[in-house]
């Protein structure tokens, strides 16, 4: 191998050995990932308030999350096992945006009935990413606390 051939092979391999590390080095910066201290009480948890609104007889929807400049609309479907709208009241719900990791604070979201079952929060400000919208509604049993987990997309305007 002449020295030429060397000197190329070893270009190459640094050149590789620094693009690895820059991918790792970014790739950690820049990963938004959800961390929980305790994984299976997290889950025993969901799985007692999802069971509690099957009891009241409640079934949810998703989030509809829309985005203007920093603020976030969100709704919450909520009906009835037989698909009827539930009636709430505007004093018993609350919510929050809560980041499942970074250190960005919880966002107190201004909430209200939209129509029969659909439940509106209005949450400023709100980063893009991985958000849970923890939805606290006081019911005849006692609180109930519903949690949804989305993604915000980056504002585009």
């Amino acid at each position: 191998m002449t020295s030429k051939m060397k000197a190329v092979l070893w270009g190459v391999v640094l050149i590789g050995i620094g693009a690895v590390v820059g991918a790792v080095i970014l790739g950690g910066m820049s990963r938004d990932v959800e961390v929980e201290d305790k994984p299976y009480e997290a889950g025993l948890r969901y799985d007692q308030e999802r069971n509690r609104a099957i009891d009241i007889g409640w079934r949810t929807g998703v989030f509809i999350v829309m985005r203007k400049a920093d603020e976030a609309e969100v709704r919450l479907m909520i009906k009835n096992h037989d698909g009827s709208p539930v009636s709430l009241r505007p004093g018993d719900i609350g919510m929050i945006a809560t980041r499942p990791a970074g250190d960005l604070k919880d966002v107190k979201c201004e909430t209200g009935v939209e129509r029969e079952g659909e439940l509106k929060g209005l949450c400023s400000p709100l980063a893009f990413g991985h958000w849970e919208f923890v939805t606290t509604i006081n019911t005849e049993k006692g609180p109930l606390q519903l949690v949804e987990r989305t993604y915000v997309e980056q504002k585009t305007d």
